[in-house]
């Protein structure tokens, strides 16, 4: 082994030694600019021979690659007082609106005590009108005045720093870029908007009440310990007493507060189930959101579900109701049972007519009210007319004569007499040319029984200028006091020899004035299409429906 390594060459020492002696700044830009304590280490392994005794170098192109930022020491600097150092920042803005129309909020902390003001904010520029609100405040509970505000120069602090200038307030402004300098308004937020999170997911509330949650959240936030007081509160450090923990309440659970004052009559109840959104800033109750008719309450007298959320499935309850079509309302007179328009889905024998009848079960009597919800009279389908490219004859059934014929009883005799000495269709003849009525059953009605709604106490007024129908199809006589007219409007296609010669009696010139009635404005043609285009529209809009007119009703006009 020893001869082998006499053996070996030698290589001269002025041949190698400029490759592994070299300057320290050489030996860094060899190794590609690695830190000080790499460095450092090479060296002292011997792994690499430098000349440089004193390794202390400064490199200009390591900054150039990696830049960062420093770490900042605390400033030392030390209030004796509240109001000595605001510090402020606006957050937002919010991925939505809130449920009252916020979309940003803004925060002022007072660096003495570490209590923290919020107030909510529709847009940036709102900050110069809510610093005075928030000025006022303050400088009137305390009896102190604001020394120095520190923020950043964010475009909605600007206009204040002229303000403070007139005022005597110290503008101490971060450098850009620099949001570690106001690091206490900035981890304030943090803390607010993960409390704030953390209450809508323990009720399942949607976001759109994120604003309630928020200000919630600095409530409750103002109460809480701290070890940076000594384990004492916000709120004690302020208004040096402590805080009144037994009000608090869980947010977002069930409460029923008190809505008597409220009432509009002795029958309604004195509660209604709200959902608890925190607490108000301005009156020592308890903030209560009516989920059915989006209204708050402010109350003291709350009586509290603290187990029970109601948004759990509250959601779910409103998109059931939003796919929920309503029903078409049923009026039920008195003595239905012998009412001729009562029938079933196959004509019974006249025999057996009364026999079935007196089987029906009884029914409730309802007096007739003014129609709540859009209504169609069944009288005003008789012409079998089409709206909005729906037939309405498949959605409201139209009258027939054999309905009156297929009753047995006495009362469906003396009623299909008098109809039929009216009409020049007898009943059998009726009976052939139309199929029975088939109406919408009622729940209450047993299998097999169809009701419709008995109009015949309100009769008709039949309209000269309707077109007549067929003689198989012959509206029955009808004693409302209501004129009922076609509704479908009078178009320029139509076929009917009425509407053939009212079209040529129009003229095409407009009139010098404007028509102040309907018979002098449909003898122009420019105004009869300007009618039949707003007809057209109201109906393809859906916003009339013809109903029995009443006189507790408010009669508006289409504009």
């Amino acid at each position: 082994m020893s001869k082998f390594r006499s053996s070996v060459p030698s290589i001269p020492q002025a041949y190698w030694s400029p490759c592994i002696s070299a300057s320290a700044d050489l030996w860094h830009r060899r190794l590609g600019h690695p830190t000080s304590r790499i460095f450092q280490f090479l060296v002292s392994k011997n792994k690499i021979i430098c000349k440089d005794k004193c390794l202390n170098f400064q490199c200009q192109s390591c900054p150039l690659g990696k830049s960062s930022c420093l770490s900042l020491r605390p400033t030392g600097h030390k209030t004796s007082a509240p109001l000595e150092l605001i510090f402020s920042d606006v957050w937002g803005p919010a991925p939505l609106f809130s449920s009252d129309g916020y979309h940003y909020f803004v925060i002022f902390v007072d660096a003495h005590t570490k209590y923290i003001w919020y107030y909510p904010l529709v847009a940036k520029s709102d900050v110069y009108s809510v610093f005075h609100q928030f000025q006022t405040l303050v400088e009137r509970q305390f009896s102190l005045k604001i020394k120095s505000v520190q923020t950043d120069w964010g475009g909605e602090y600007r206009k204040l720093s002229t303000f403070f200038q007139t005022i005597g307030i110290h503008h101490r402004l971060i450098c850009p870029h620099t949001h570690e300098q106001n690091g206490t308004v900035e981890r304030r937020h943090t803390h607010i908007v993960e409390t704030g999170l953390t209450l809508l997911g323990q009720c399942k509330a949607p976001f759109r009440f994120w604003n309630y949650a928020f200000d919630t959240s600095v409530y409750l936030i103002n109460r809480m310990p701290t070890l940076v007081l000594d384990n004492r509160s916000l709120f004690d450090c302020l208004f040096q007493r402590s805080p009144d923990y037994t009000f608090l309440r869980t947010f977002g659970c069930l409460c029923f507060p008190f809505l008597r004052p409220y009432n509009n009559h002795k029958l309604d109840f004195r509660s209604s189930p709200c959902v608890f959104f925190g607490y108000s800033s301005s009156h020592l109750g308890y903030r209560c959101f009516d989920i059915e008719s989006h209204r708050m309450y402010i109350s003291r007298h709350v009586r509290f579900h603290e187990h029970v959320f109601p948004f759990d499935k509250s959601e779910q309850i409103a998109q059931v109701s939003t796919q929920t079509h309503t029903p078409s309302p049923i009026t039920i007179l008195p003595n239905l049972t012998h009412s001729p328009l009562f029938t079933t889905q196959n004509t019974p024998h006249p025999a057996s007519a009364s026999a079935s009848a007196s089987a029906l079960p009884s029914l409730p009597i309802q007096t007739p009210q003014p129609p709540s919800v859009p209504y169609r009279s069944p009288h005003a389908s008789l012409f079998h007319h089409t709206v909005a490219g729906t037939d309405c004859s498949s959605a409201f059934p139209v009258l027939q004569h054999n309905v009156l014929a297929s009753s047995g009883t006495s009362s469906g005799s003396s009623s299909a007499s008098l109809y039929s000495a009216s009409n020049p269709v007898s009943a059998d003849s009726a009976s052939a040319v139309s199929p029975p009525l088939a109406a919408p059953s009622s729940p209450a009605s047993s299998p097999g029984i169809n009701l419709v709604v008995d109009l015949s106490a309100y009769p008709l007024q039949q309209d000269t200028s309707v077109i007549p129908p067929s003689p198989a199809a012959a509206p029955l006589l009808s004693r409302h006091p209501m004129v009922l007219r076609s509704r479908q409007p009078k178009t320029a296609n139509m076929v009917s020899s009425a509407a053939a010669n009212t079209t040529a009696t129009r003229v095409l010139l407009s009139p010098s004035s404007e028509p102040v009635a309907f018979s002098d404005a449909d003898k122009y043609v420019a105004w009869h299409d300007a009618m039949c285009d707003e007809i057209k529209a109201l109906r393809s809009n859906h916003t009339w429906s013809l109903v029995p007119f009443h006189p507790s009703m408010n009669v508006v006009g289409s504009r």
